[in-house]
């Protein structure tokens, strides 16, 4: 197992633990992951799709690992094989600075081996990861964490574009960023 796969199970396990003495049976924590889907990143939306005490409210994808519409195929993929309709909303292909990212991954051209493994059943939402990011925010203050398994460019730019509704998320935990 490489580096980078322990540690984003190590995250998930401490992510998916942390806090459960406060929970109750009617609580569920409202989650978003944001992830630059590879078959790591794959595997934690599958472990959270399937945690009871999470209801997962979308997922955001970007450029990273592959592109961004693999990313979202990807993704997609990972939650039908979890038997979760969540939905998956496209985000950054640039960096802050608007320069284009050039995907990169340790995974093959699909960020899934290249085992021809990706058919999802559906398409992403038309709407934009950052749009989710802050309609759900507001619409759950104090209520939503974000779990970023990847580069943080669709969570800073929904900081950039309003920074208060952004302060009512409730966590944002990081696996850590490979850049902007």
């Amino acid at each position: 197992m490489s580096k980078k796969c322990f540690f984003v199970f190590a995250l998930v396990l401490i992510f998916l633990t942390a806090g459960q003495e406060t929970l109750n049976a009617s609580t569920k924590r409202k989650i978003i992951i944001d992830s630059d889907t590879g078959a790591d990143d794959a595997s934690a939306i599958i472990l959270a799709a399937k945690n009871q005490e999470i209801e997962l409210l979308g997922v955001t994808v970007l450029v990273g690992n592959v592109s961004l519409e693999q990313s979202a195929k990807n993704a997609l993929a990972a939650l039908d094989i979890a038997g979760s309709n969540a939905p998956v909303y496209m985000g950054a292909s640039e960096n802050l600075s608007g320069e284009k990212i050039e995907a990169f991954s340790v995974f093959g051209n699909d960020g899934m081996g290249d085992a021809d493994l990706i058919h999802p059943k559906r398409l992403p939402e038309d709407k934009d990861a950052i749009e989710f990011i802050l309609e759900t925010v507001n619409k759950y203050p104090g209520e939503v964490e974000i779990v970023a398994l990847g580069p943080v460019t669709n969570i800073a730019k929904a900081i950039k574009k309003d920074p208060d509704t952004m302060k009512k998320v409730k966590k944002i935990w990081s696996m850590g960023s490979t850049g902007l």
